[in-house]
């Protein structure tokens, strides 16, 4: 226990709904669903009602729990009939299609996720927890560069619909950094949700609503029995540390275990030595992403329903880590996708399009099995450290989540940097053969030219690591820069 709070989250407002409601007392898990409601106004391209996500939590020193309220596939078999259209977005570097219409919709567990964690562990009411986003929806945000930047990147999903260009278009163009963003519905809808409970959502008017505007593939039943899952986190052992992480049917933890066990064997001289380093990361990447993942199993119920390492993308996915002065901890990582272009009238909830990713179904479209709860890259963590006490940590960016988290956790654990410098630390990562460089690096990795690609900046390509710690009984708490983190320790 101490006197500090620590906030590690991915925008300015988001933390400051996690601070609002820790200096008035509340837990960290408060703290965390007081910050996604904000989130949906804030961070609209990552958060939304119509999203998913996974909660990491760990109170008072106790085991870990991930809670798991990531998003589900309808009943009903696959329908190639339904509205299901390709939308392509240009990074600049390459390009990716994505998916959208009702084809494209799964069952989201945001609203769920949120209540179950304030069922659970919360010591405020949900209207209490609500006020920071009925704030910030009704009065507005002010747009940042990285929100900026990534609704520039989906402005077709959210200028798919009439209702979308409503809200995120002025005179016909895409609203920028340092304009204003106002969600009037999700202001009245978020007030009567908090005072309502879950069911306002998956058995009330927003159901009907998409029910009605959609012949898609969901029934009411999709919605009347969406489960948040309580699972055991994988417990990895990593130099003397506990490193709790998001199990299985998701797949970053996995990854994540297999690249901290494969660093657990390297020689003791590697973390001084960064060409030594660049070149076992190197070997250790394309093993693993050689693999099927059904080959890369940490426990026994792993089958081979998952079969390939996702590795596109660079935003759509946040992250925030909260520690608050009781030592109650939780790591959320949460994600739309790239949305599916429909907004429920009346509530400005932009509905998650994971049906239509293709990372998450590499098999094709239509290719999902019914009623099963969708894997993911997130992998939202706590570790226990032999000598620091712990951090929680996580990411956003699709499959490179859990490389860049090893890497972190490398630095912090294995090299003992301090927590702001293992997440400033330049990093790299294999990606189709080529290793991404980010400025730091030596000059001559002794890698041919056509391996490598050196980057000229620090890019949100290599993630958004939002995390807090207490070391030596003092908070610690680092927001990404690539990301336009925000890190906070007050009391």
């Amino acid at each position: 226990m101490h006197n500090k709070y620590a906030i590690a989250a991915g925008n300015k407002y988001t933390a400051d709904a996690a601070e609002a409601i820790l200096k008035d007392g509340g837990n960290a898990i408060d703290a965390a669903v007081a910050a996604y409601w904000t989130a949906c106004t804030a961070e609209p391209c990552m958060a939304s009602a119509g999203a998913g996500g996974f909660a990491m939590v760990q109170m008072q020193g106790k085991k870990p729990v991930l809670h798991d309220f990531f998003c589900q596939t309808p009943r009903s078999n696959p329908n190639p009939e339904v509205d299901f259209r390709p939308l392509v977005v240009d990074f600049g570097d390459n390009t990716e299609t994505f998916y959208i219409g009702s084809g494209s919709m799964a069952v989201p567990g945001a609203v769920a996720g949120m209540f179950a964690l304030q069922k659970r562990y919360g010591s405020r009411s949900m209207p209490v927890l609500a006020i920071p986003g009925l704030e910030a929806a009704k009065h507005g945000v002010i747009i940042d560069p990285f929100q900026a930047h990534d609704m520039g990147l989906l402005k077709n999903f959210l200028g798919d619909s009439a209702y979308g260009r409503c809200l995120f278009f002025r005179d016909g163009k895409l609203l920028g950094e340092g304009e204003q963003l106002i969600l009037p519905g999700w202001a009245d809808y978020l007030d009567y949700l908090s005072r309502n409970g879950s069911e306002a959502f998956y058995q009330d008017e927003p159901v009907r609503h998409l029910l009605e505007d959609h012949e898609g593939h969901f029934s009411k039943e999709d919605f009347n029995h969406y489960p948040v899952i309580d699972r055991e986190p994988l417990d990895i052992t990593f130099m003397g540390s506990h490193i709790f992480t998001n199990p299985y049917p998701s797949s970053g933890g996995l990854i994540l275990g297999h690249l901290l066990k494969g660093m657990s064997s390297w020689p003791k001289g590697v973390w001084k030595d960064r060409v030594l380093f660049a070149h076992l990361w190197t070997e250790l990447s394309a093993e693993i992403q050689a693999k099927s993942l059904s080959k890369l199993s940490l426990i026994d119920q792993l089958d081979g329903s998952i079969r390939s390492v996702p590795d596109q993308k660079q935003g759509s996915t946040s992250h925030m880590s909260i520690l608050d002065k009781w030592g109650n901890a939780i790591s959320m990582t949460f994600s739309i996708g790239e949305g599916s272009g429909y907004f429920i009238p009346g509530t400005d909830i932009h509905m998650n399009n994971m049906l239509g990713e293709p990372s998450l179904l590499p098999e094709g479209p239509f290719t999902w099995q019914t009623n099963s709860r969708l894997s993911s890259m997130m992998s939202p963590t706590i570790a226990v450290t032999k000598e620091n006490g712990g951090i929680a940590i996580g990411s956003g960016g699709a499959g490179r989540i859990p490389f860049i988290l090893a890497q972190v956790l490398a630095y912090y654990i294995g090299v003992g940097l301090p927590l702001s410098d293992a997440v400033e630390h330049p990093r790299i990562h294999l990606d189709s053969g080529i290793l991404q460089v980010e400025p730091g690096w030596p000059d001559d990795l002794n890698l041919d030219a056509s391996q490598l690609n050196r980057w000229k900046n620090r890019s949100l390509y290599f993630g958004g690591v939002h995390s807090v710690a207490h070391q030596h009984g003092n908070p610690l708490a680092v927001g990404d820069i690539r990301r336009y983190g925000v890190g906070r320790v007050g009391q």
